[in-house]
């Protein structure tokens, strides 16, 4: 069910004093100088969810949009995160390891795929059972093989999982596109493919298919920028970088500090400005801008935010299950004022992502 909060604006700026209070007192310095250690990753996988689970209660939960705005407007952003990141794992991955297609699927499939099928089993039956709703056995196996040709809210199973189909998808091509030379083919390949099968007559409904068309950028870039960091070249020069600035930290510092003060007047602008209601290519581009200045700003930053590190842990978990418990099983906002509801939902991810993978633990 929606929720009504009374005075969304006086909520949101509660629930906001509590959640950048809790990332601050949490922030720690970190001397880990590796660029997408996994420090950082982490930490961008948990504002990516947090993005995406703010846009899903602000714009559908809630019937005013006021409430959590304006951190409900990265959603998109968050999916480019996700994307890129994926794109940039497999990639160093692979640099490092060479696997056949059939090693890269017995390795990386059942990862996305086990949780999958243990959270839509579990709304299955909570549906059937509790809500007396049903679904047709074709959309029943068409979930359990990763394909969700539609995304609504509040008819569908689990709407968000249309990013499932988009992320198996390059999944399923990664392993026969990879080549480690020329630097930029297996991006390029990629690219190509994706948007040749987006001109085909697709057996899914216009919104996904305007969803796919958002977030044709993200993985490709990753994988690219992948090849790049990789390269020798590359790291020869990020050496010579950090040697150069080693006895300077007062300019390191004034160089950071300038740096991310440019890049987040750049966030500001661009998540804006984002180009809504002007085509998929130019809401892709002002997107793309907007994750890149977000990506680097946790690059160049020494700060840990636990806050975001416990969220990206349980990041994947929390994107399968998060939104048909808000809408159809909620209790929660039912008793509890909107911004404390909200603290309490995230709480609850975190505890259900935890016992999620200690029993994925016990099972793969």
């Amino acid at each position: 069910m929606q929720i009504n909060p009374p005075d969304p604006v006086h909520q949101t700026a509660l629930f906001a004093m509590i959640i950048i209070s809790s990332i601050l007192v949490t922030l720690k310095l970190s001397y880990n100088d590796s660029l997408f250690s996994l420090r950082v990753t982490n930490q961008l996988k948990g504002l990516a969810i947090l993005t995406i689970v703010f846009s899903h209660i602000g714009y559908f939960l809630s019937n005013d949009t006021r409430f959590l705005f304006p951190m409900t407007i990265l959603a998109g952003v968050g999916v480019n995160i996700f994307l890129f990141l994926s794109g940039f794992g497999l990639t160093t991955s692979a640099l490092n390891r060479h696997l056949s297609p059939l090693e890269f699927y017995k390795k990386r499939l059942g990862k996305i795929f086990v949780p999958l099928w243990i959270i839509i089993s579990l709304f299955f039956l909570l549906d059937f059972f509790i809500l007396q709703k049903s679904y047709p056995i074709v959309t029943i196996v068409q979930n359990y093989f990763g394909f969700y040709p539609r995304a609504n809210l509040y008819l569908d199973l689990d709407s968000p999982l249309w990013y499932f189909t988009l992320i198996l998808f390059y999944y399923l091509i990664f392993p026969f596109l990879f080549r480690k030379k020329p630097i930029f083919l297996t991006p390029a390949l990629m690219l190509l493919i994706t948007y040749i099968v987006l001109f085909l007559p697709l057996p899914v409904d216009y919104g996904v298919l305007g969803l796919y068309k958002l977030h044709t950028l993200a993985f490709p870039a990753g994988v690219a920028l992948a090849q790049i960091f990789e390269n020798q070249i590359f790291k020869n020069w990020w050496n010579k970088f950090k040697h150069f600035f080693q006895n300077k930290d007062s300019l390191k510092i004034i160089l950071k500090f300038f740096s991310s003060a440019v890049l987040l007047w750049i966030i500001y602008y661009t998540a804006i400005h984002s180009g809504v209601g002007k085509g998929s290519s130019t809401e892709q581009f002002w997107s793309m801008i907007t994750t890149f200045s977000i990506i680097s700003v946790f690059l160049i930053s020494r700060f840990d935010s636990k806050v975001f590190a416990i969220f990206g842990l349980y990041s994947y978990e929390i994107y399968l299950f998060h939104w048909p418990l808000l809408y159809r099983y909620d209790l929660i906002y039912k008793i509890l004022p909107a911004y404390l509801a909200t603290i309490v939902y995230l709480i609850l991810f975190i505890i259900l992502g935890y016992l999620i993978q200690k029993l994925l633990k016990k099972i793969i």
